[in-house]
């Protein structure tokens, strides 16, 4: 009696792998690039955040947070910290008040770039009281274009203050300028700190 053997060949079996592959590998890659617009959309919504709290902040003291001279007496919670709590005979006197977020040593006291974030918390307008604002990749901070390491960079508009980002991953970056400028992270409004496209992007910077 003979009996019929049924089965896969070796072809079947390599078509049926080859599309295995395919699914599995276009699912990684879904999963990625939805990975990296939601961390893009995170550090966007982190600089949002940073700038509208600055603008309420000016609004509410008529100076940027860091630059304010009489922070002690203006805003009641800062002096809790010891470091941020500027008043009128600080020096040197003529950093204080000047409309600049810059790096000037205050006597006994942080610089005015390290006092943002503490300005902001104390003030009831972010929610983190660290003094150093970070994303996943590095840290943020606010500080006036020539302080910073865009000083000698042309930005298109010529802003005064930027929000400053290290070390963020070229891909990262890429959506965030795809989202709010021009797609190209060597110019425009939002640039990279390098001539060339590097990964990761050592400092970014976003016009506040």
């Amino acid at each position: 009696m003979k009996y019929n053997q049924s089965g896969f060949s070796l072809i079947e079996i390599a078509t049926v792998m080859v599309i295995i592959g395919l699914i599995a590998g276009g699912s990684v890659m879904l999963s990625n690039n939805l990975i990296q617009s939601s961390h893009a959309k995170e550090v966007i919504a982190m600089v949002t955040d940073m700038s509208i709290a600055i603008k309420n902040f000016k609004d509410r003291y008529h100076y940027f947070p860091g630059d304010l001279p009489g922070a002690n007496a203006d805003i009641a919670a800062v002096t809790a910290s010891g470091v941020c709590d500027y008043s009128n005979t600080d020096s040197p006197t003529n950093s204080l008040g000047n409309g600049e977020i810059g790096t000037d040593a205050i006597t006994n006291k942080n610089t005015e770039v390290d006092c943002v974030t503490d300005h902001l918390y104390s003030s009831g307008l972010i929610r983190t009281d660290s003094t150093t604002t970070r994303t996943r990749f590095g840290t943020i901070r606010v500080i006036v274009k020539s302080d910073s390491n865009f000083a000698a960079i042309a930005m298109d508009g010529n802003p005064k203050h930027i929000i400053e980002l290290t070390n963020v991953p070229l891909d990262i970056a890429q959506e965030i300028d795809r989202t709010l400028d021009n797609d190209d992270v060597t110019s425009g409004r939002l640039r990279g700190s390098e001539a060339t496209a590097v990964d990761p992007i050592p400092f970014y910077a976003v016009p506040l």
